[in-house]
């Protein structure tokens, strides 16, 4: 009589069962409840104002254009609109440009990104408003300007 036949037997059947309680407790857990993409009652334009997220304005000059995305309008809105800049808020994501400039208070990141889209100087301008919010306290300021073969080069007030 050949003993391992019966265990080889037993041992199918066990591993059989295992992978079949597995599979009908997948099924259980999982197909038992519906998947569904959460939603947000109501309106997208009744959602609250979060002063955390990023905003963005379109902005103009004459033929000059520019793009900024901030969290607060308090660093920018003054220094900008005062040199005749038009400011509207819009939806859109903010544009890529060869010329950034982004500041940032020192506790927070990613709070200002202005990107020249359109018109003359924008060297001349960008650095103008790089030097009036550094003078804020606390605000650090990287200006890139993307040359002709694509590298950046960092510009320092």
């Amino acid at each position: 009589m050949n003993l391992s036949t019966p265990f080889k037997q037993h041992h199918l059947f066990m591993k059989t069962l295992k992978q079949l309680i597995l599979v009908t407790g997948i099924t259980l857990l999982f197909g038992g409840f519906p998947i569904s993409a959460q939603t947000p009652e109501g309106n997208l334009d009744d959602l609250p104002d979060d002063p955390q997220q990023m905003r963005t304005w379109a902005c103009n000059n004459g033929d000059n254009q520019i793009e900024v995305e901030a969290k607060d309008v308090n660093y920018w809105k003054p220094i900008i609109e005062t040199d005749g800049w038009q400011c509207n808020e819009q939806i859109k994501p903010i544009a890529q440009s060869d010329v950034k400039l982004s500041c940032d208070p020192y506790d927070v990141i990613g709070n200002l990104t202005i990107v020249w889209l359109n018109g003359e100087q924008k060297q001349q301008q960008m650095q103008n408003w790089m030097t009036q919010l550094t003078s804020q306290p606390g605000m650090i300021c990287r200006m890139s300007n993307e040359g002709t073969w694509g590298e950046l080069e960092d510009i320092q007030p």
